[in-house]
C-alpha cells in the first residue's frame, strides 16, 4: 500500500489501461515488451553493463538451439531452460515462439529458472513470463556467487506442483535444490 499511496487516482486508473496493454501486446506476437520499453526509456544501466537482449537475437538464439531441447521433450515430456542474466525475458520469450513455431505447447514442456541480480529485471520477467503462462521460478541475486535474495514462482509453476500432488518447495532456503527439482 505503501506504493499505491505516491499514486493519486486519476493515475491509479492508468495502471489497469497500461497493464491491459502488455496483455494485448504479449496475446498477439510474444516479444519482451518491457524490456524495450526500458531501453528506450534509458532506465538501464549501462554502468553496470546492463543491456536487454533485442527480440530478433533472442529469436535467432532460440533458432540455435531448439534441435537440442525438442530431443528432450521426446524423450522426457519437457526441457529445462536457464537464463542466468534474464532481464525482461527475452531469451526465454524467443525459446517460447521457437517452440509455437514447431506447433509444440511451452506451457506443458518448458521449465524456466532465471536470475538476475537487478529487482526491476526481476519483475518485469516475472510479469511476462506470468502472462504468457511460462512455468517458472525467477531468482535476485548474483548468478555467479549464487547468493539469492527473493524468489518468484509463477502460477503455472505453482500449478504444476499442485498437480502432482506434492508441495510446493521453499526455495529460499535452498536454492540448489529447486533447480534440481526443476
Amino acid at each position: 500500500m505503501d506504493i499505491v499511496k505516491k499514486y493519486d487516482k486519476k493515475e491509479m486508473k492508468i495502471f489497469p489501461q497500461i497493464l491491459g496493454e502488455l496483455i494485448n501486446s504479449l496475446d498477439k506476437h510474444p516479444s519482451d515488451v518491457l524490456g524495450d520499453i526500458f531501453m528506450k526509456l534509458e532506465l538501464s544501466s549501462s554502468w553496470h553493463g546492463q543491456f536487454f537482449t533485442p527480440m530478433s537475437l533472442a529469436n535467432m538464439f532460440a533458432e540455435l538451439t531448439i534441435s537440442g531441447y525438442e530431443k528432450q521433450i521426446k524423450k522426457n515430456g519437457y526441457f529445462t531452460l536457464n537464463e542466468p542474466a534474464c532481464g525482461g525475458g527475452a531469451t526465454i520469450i524467443g525459446m517460447v515462439n521457437a517452440l509455437e513455431k514447431r506447433k509444440l505447447n511451452y506451457q506443458a514442456c518448458m521449465r524456466v529458472v532465471a536470475q538476475d541480480i537487478d529487482a526491476k529485471a526481476v519483475h518485469m520477467c516475472y510479469l511476462q513470463l506470468s502472462l504468457l503462462g511460462v512455468d517458472a521460478v525467477i531468482l535476485q541475486g548474483d548468478t555467479l556467487s549464487y547468493k539469492f535474495s527473493d524468489v518468484w514462482m509463477t502460477p503455472n509453476h505453482i500449478l504444476r506442483w499442485a498437480r502432482s500432488r506434492k508441495p510446493v518447495p521453499d526455495p529460499k532456503p535452498q536454492f540448489e535444490q529447486l533447480s534440481l527439482a526443476l
